[in-house]
């Protein structure tokens, strides 16, 4: 099996979060059927928001250091446990010789096999991930259509991440999610955020709700057991 290098730390609970559902997904009977792996938890990136939209500093040298850190320790492939990171997917890249597995693209193979072009679709994600058109170019070009976000809506997701869950205080930003997704005109949501995942346990919808953090899950596992 080839080794899969996560360049995580963005945030702590995310990176744990996909760990945990690439061991979920690989159903291992020992230890030794698991995928081997990589993580570098490296908290001290900056916060890619903060770039996308002029307020901070530029996170690319630290996630290229990451990522050569980890192509240097043996990983045959990289991902990201941040949706907004793959904003720089084009310079980490042009640096490395290995591949990085996007999660746009595996989300999106996702929803091919399971959405069709007529759902109503809405994109729960940071401001970055949004300005920077992570998943609107990629899920247009492919033919589906994303419903809006009111402005109030998108507040109140951006709060839940950053004052939810990467402040350790999910169970309090459980309702106000809830009823954003409940007052959303869409068939499908996508959990677009690393963070929003881990209010799964607590969400009760009808509505179907796409992991991308699982969805990354799978295509590492996938490429892990590729042969040469």
């Amino acid at each position: 099996m080839k080794r899969i290098g996560v360049i995580g730390g963005m945030g702590v609970q995310a990176t744990i979060d996909l760990y945990q559902k690439i061991v979920d997904v690989t159903k291992a009977a020992s230890d030794q059927e698991n995928i081997p792996m990589l993580i570098d938890s490296y908290p001290q990136i900056e916060d890619r928001t903060a770039w996308i939209l002029g307020t901070g500093a530029d996170p690319t040298n630290k996630l290229v250091e990451s990522a050569l850190r980890l192509e240097n320790g043996g990983a045959a492939a990289l991902i990201m446990a941040c949706n907004t990171a793959h904003y720089f997917a084009p310079a980490i890249r042009s640096a490395v010789r290995i591949p990085l597995l996007h999660i746009a693209e595996a989300t999106l193979a996702v929803l091919q096999e399971q959405v069709p072009k007529a759902a109503k679709i809405a994109l729960l994600a940071t401001d970055g991930t949004r300005c920077a058109g992570i998943y609107e170019r990629p899920l247009q070009e492919a033919g589906y259509a994303l419903e809006p976000l009111g402005k109030t809506q998108q507040e109140t997701i951006m709060t839940a991440i950053y004052d939810g869950v990467k402040a350790g205080h999910i169970a309090e930003y459980v309702l106000p999610v809830q009823r954003v997704i409940d007052a959303l005109d869409a068939d499908t949501v996508l959990l677009a955020c690393t963070e929003l995942p881990l209010f799964l346990p607590y969400l009760d919808t009808e509505k179907l709700l796409i992991d991308p953090t699982a969805a990354l899950a799978l295509s590492a596992l996938r490429f892990s057991r590729t042969m040469d």
